[in-house]
């Protein structure tokens, strides 16, 4: 019994330590992250309602095309090189916007998504798939078809940083 209780002592001991300290620094800027040119390399359809999310690969369906965005602006531009084949979601040209999904006052410290305006008006919800930070070389976007106010199919755009 006697053990038991220097064990108990020790134990008390042993988690009074300090804790780990230190800082995390300043976040790093989401909108020097997302400037720049991302060239499309892959699309991904998702079935959302299906019990096993049933995807399918539709990047030979899409071309590949360059998208810029840029940071002094907040806008965006598709190469006009290219010509986009599928389903163009991303519009031409047009200004874009960061959110948080839950909180509008983290827009810019920590987005989940981004609003892209187009030109014309419209204006699409994509969700990040991935944080955008300077060193990340990968965007993913996510666009989510909707019925009756629920999910029932994503796109998912992977891009990589074009330097």
């Amino acid at each position: 019994m006697k053990n038991y209780f220097y064990l108990f002592i020790a134990v008390v001991l042993w988690s009074c330590k300090e804790p780990i300290g230190g800082e995390l620094g300043v976040p790093s800027s989401k909108i020097d992250g997302i400037h720049g040119s991302w060239e499309l390399i892959s699309v991904i359809q998702t079935d959302e309602k299906a019990p096993n999310k049933r995807q399918l690969d539709l990047s030979s369906y899409y071309s590949s095309f360059i998208l810029d965005f840029d940071k002094t602006e907040l806008s965006f531009f598709i190469d006009s090189n290219l010509q986009i084949t599928g389903n163009n979601f991303f519009g031409s040209s047009g200004t874009w916007k960061f959110y948080n999904s839950q909180f509008s006052e983290y827009d810019l410290l920590y987005p989940d998504g981004i609003y892209m305006i187009h030109a014309a008006g419209d204006t699409t919800r994509f969700s990040l798939g991935s944080p955008i930070r300077e060193y990340d070389e990968v965007l993913e976007l996510k666009l989510y078809r909707q019925c009756n106010e629920e999910n029932t199919l994503s796109y998912e755009f992977i891009f990589l940083i074009n330097h």
